[in-house]
């Protein structure tokens, strides 16, 4: 068997995707782990943990029983139970076929294994969490070959992750061209940056199109209503010179 140190067994039904374990010691929510069952090597990442005690159960409602089962017994004989996620086959991250059985030994993840997995890329972005030894790269080939999506919540450093790939692939001799609709990028200090201006001609814009340019609300009705009756008027006195914005400005007046 290869790998870290055994940090538990898995217990009760498992699943090709995802197993329950218990241990003695505390694992950390997010880290890698492997586990051999089939003659395969499989990649998991502890997903959730709780927390327990035989002797303190749930059914306590009196504070002192608490103390006094400390008192005498300390806070010794504590369990812990989570459920891991199969991510796949360490060689190439295919989920498994069958499950793992009960008893199946879970063990930390050695950096090595980390390393072969997450570190054979061409363009870094950071390192792992759980393991700050581990350098995480991106294959470029792969990445700029299909379609790459970059999820996370408001503020936990999506616009960071974008300019660390731009200057990884720039530093490839790549020529990434970046629809920066936010202005998030102009300053972001890329070498040999070439800003196009955007330039569209509105008169060939739907009024649906027109509106959403000039972002008119969607609860926005009389607005959206004065404005649609300004658009068609001078979409139809289009024939002759006039800026068209200005034919809607006056229109509106």
């Amino acid at each position: 068997m290869t790998g870290g140190s055994v940090i538990g067994v898995c217990i009760g039904e498992a699943t090709p995707g995802e197993a329950s374990f218990i241990s003695r010691e505390m694992p950390v929510t997010g880290e890698y782990v492997t586990l051999e069952f089939e003659e395969t090597r499989v990649l998991g990442m502890v997903e959730s943990l709780v927390r327990g005690s035989p002797a303190i159960s749930g059914d306590i409602i009196d504070p002192d029983v608490v103390e006094r089962i400390l008192k005498f017994e300390g806070s010794g004989g504590q369990y812990v139970r989570g459920r891991v996620r199969l991510l796949g086959d360490v060689k190439d991250l295919r989920i498994p076929k069958v499950p793992p059985p009960p008893g199946t030994k879970i063990l930390r993840a050695d950096t090595e294994t980390l390393r072969q997995l997450f570190s054979t890329g061409s363009i870094r972005i950071g390192t792992l969490l759980s393991n700050p030894e581990v350098e995480v790269k991106l294959d470029a080939n792969m990445m700029v070959s299909r379609h790459l999506a970059i999820l996370a919540i408001t503020g936990a450093g999506k616009s960071n992750t974008v300019s660390v790939i731009v200057e990884g692939l720039i530093g490839l001799e790549g020529m990434p061209i970046i629809f920066d609709m936010h202005s998030e990028y102009g300053d972001a200090g890329f070498t040999s940056v070439k800003k196009i201006a955007p330039r569209l001609n509105p008169v060939y814009l739907s009024f649906a199109e027109f509106k959403m340019l000039v972002d008119v609300g969607k609860d926005a009705y009389i607005q959206e209503r004065l404005l649609r009756k300004a658009f068609k008027a001078a979409k139809a006195g289009m024939k002759g010179r006039g800026s068209f914005i200005e034919k809607i400005l006056r229109k509106l007046e």
